[in-house]
Parts: structure tokens; C-alpha cells; sequence
């Protein structure tokens, strides 16, 4: 495994393997690695011949200076982990790397609908700042698939969608969210919780869980956020940006279940300071 740091040489390495038309994967993190990253590589070395991960915590996605200073950040431990799967290059850039300019940090791509629901209008700026890393970091790697986690699903949606917008020969592959025996979707941020917050956090899939009961009984989709809005606000004390059940394609909230539709229950909130996101596919 080789660990670069510069944008030229990531692009020499990868030159050779390009004209042999080796297969290039690619798992783009923020660090502070947990098994659901490395999910994505072992899926990623069965499709592909060459695996790069990228380790950035990008500044322009974060709308809350403090959430960018607090954000977990362990580059030797990450490299650790890294070193026991099939992850064939790391790239570790700074800031000035990935944006040697400002022309860098915006790209003339923003779907007005999904940019603003949801994440985006609770994280002003952050699709922004995200669609515009990962341009750079697909115009840097030109990988065949792009591999991304369920968990975050507005961006996976975002970044498809980006994708069909430029063109861009690379398929996105989105693997299932990867949780804790007690069902908490694994996250970075995880690692921020307090005592408190880690034990009442998997009220947030179980509270998933019983929606999706409810709407495959038919319930009333109004009675069923309310239910849910209630039972994370008393049983979890947290504080509550969003529960809601939608289209899985456009994310409009929807107000009835009809089978032959694909919806998602996707839900934002904070425990103890700290922010989770989770969804659920309705199959």
C-alpha cells in the first residue's frame, strides 16, 4: 500500500495503471475509519483490480465552523486499518492540494430540488462543498466505480446525479449501511458520542424500524412521522431536525404508502451535541 499526498504524484501512479486497463475503484473518506468503510473496500476488491481511498476532511462542506474543528481526525490509525484490506493507494491531501485555487471550491452543477431538502436545508452549503470535492477527486483518480454508503443518501443521490451532469464514465456504487449489533448506523462521529447518547442512540433504528412496520400496515404517513417525531423527542431526548418518509428518488415527502412506490424513512438529529443521520429503504 502506498500513501501519496501530492495530486502529481497520485496521478503517475495511477498513469501506468490506467493504460493497462486495470479496473480502478474508489472509496472516498473523511477518515476516522470504521468497518463500514472498510465494507466498501472488500466489496470494491471483487470488482475492481485497483482500490484508492481518499482520507479528507473538506472544509467547504461543514456549516458549522466547530463541527469542522471537532471532527475526528486519527491519519495513523486510518492508515493502520487501511493496511489490512486491499486498499492499494491512500491519498492524503492538504487543503491547498485539492484546492490550489478558489476556481476549485464551487462547480457549475447544483440540482435546485434535492440540494435544498433535508440535509441541505438544515446544512447550508454542505452539497455545495461536497459536490465540488468529489468532482476534484474523480477528475484527479478517473476511477470505473465510485463506492459510497447508503447512509449517506442524499449525497450518494447528489453525486449520481452529478455524474449523469457531466458525464462522466464512472459508475456509483452504493453499498448497505453497515450498523452496530444494536443497530446505530456506523459513522465517524460515533466516536464523539457521550455514555449517555451511545446508549439511547439506537432508538433511532428502532424508531425506523417500527415506521416501517406501520406503513406496510397501511397506517396514516402523518400519524406515523408524528409517532416517531414523539418517541425519538421522549424516549431519546434528541433533538430533532427532520423525520420524514419520502420518494427515494426525488426525496419529496409523500402522504400515502402505495406499494408499487419505492420510499425511504430517512431522519436527522442531535444526541448530546452530536449529529446522526440514518435511512431506511421501504422494500
Amino acid at each position: 500500500m502506498i500513501t501519496v499526498t501530492q495530486s502529481e504524484e497520485l496521478i503517475l501512479l495511477l498513469s501506468p495503471i490506467k493504460a493497462d486497463n486495470k479496473r480502478i475503484g474508489f472509496v472516498p473518506t473523511m477518515g476516522a475509519l470504521h468497518e463500514g468503510h472498510l465494507s466498501l473496500i472488500k466489496i470494491a476488491s471483487t470488482k475492481c483490480d485497483i482500490i484508492v481511498v481518499s482520507i479528507f476532511v473538506n472544509p467547504t462542506q461543514f456549516n458549522n465552523q466547530a463541527d469542522y474543528d471537532k471532527y475526528p481526525r486519527n491519519y495513523q490509525d486510518d492508515i493502520q486499518k487501511l493496511s489490512h484490506t486491499d486498499c492499494a493507494i491512500v491519498y492524503l491531501p492538504s487543503i491547498q492540494d485539492i484546492y490550489p485555487n478558489a476556481g476549485y471550491k464551487t462547480i457549475d452543477f447544483e440540482p435546485t430540488e434535492l440540494i435544498t431538502l433535508l440535509e441541505g436545508k438544515y446544512r447550508t452549503g454542505h452539497f455545495s462543498g461536497m459536490l465540488a470535492v468529489v468532482k476534484r477527486l474523480f477528475d484527479l483518480i478517473q476511477p470505473d466505480i465510485a463506492f459510497l454508503g447508503q447512509k449517506d443518501y442524499q449525497q450518494q443521490l447528489l453525486i449520481r446525479a452529478m455524474v449523469a451532469h457531466y458525464r462522466l464514465p464512472i459508475d456509483v456504487f452504493t453499498a448497505d449501511t453497515v450498523r452496530e449489533a444494536d443497530g446505530l448506523a456506523m459513522s465517524s462521529r460515533n466516536v464523539r458520542l457521550s455514555i449517555n447518547a451511545r446508549q439511547k442512540a439506537p432508538i433511532i433504528y428502532r424508531t425506523m424500524l417500527q415506521a416501517l412496520d406501520r406503513i406496510k400496515l397501511g397506517h396514516s404517513i402523518d400519524i406515523i412521522k408524528l409517532i416517531a417525531i414523539k418517541q425519538l423527542s421522549e424516549m431519546g431526548n434528541f433533538i430533532i431536525d427532520y423525520f420524514d418518509i419520502c420518494n427515494a428518488e426525488t426525496l419529496q415527502s409523500v402522504d400515502i404508502y402505495m406499494p408499487d412506490n419505492k420510499l425511504i424513512i430517512l431522519t436527522a438529529v442531535h444526541a448530546d451535541g452530536v449529529r446522526l443521520i440514518d435511512n431506511m429503504l421501504v422494500k
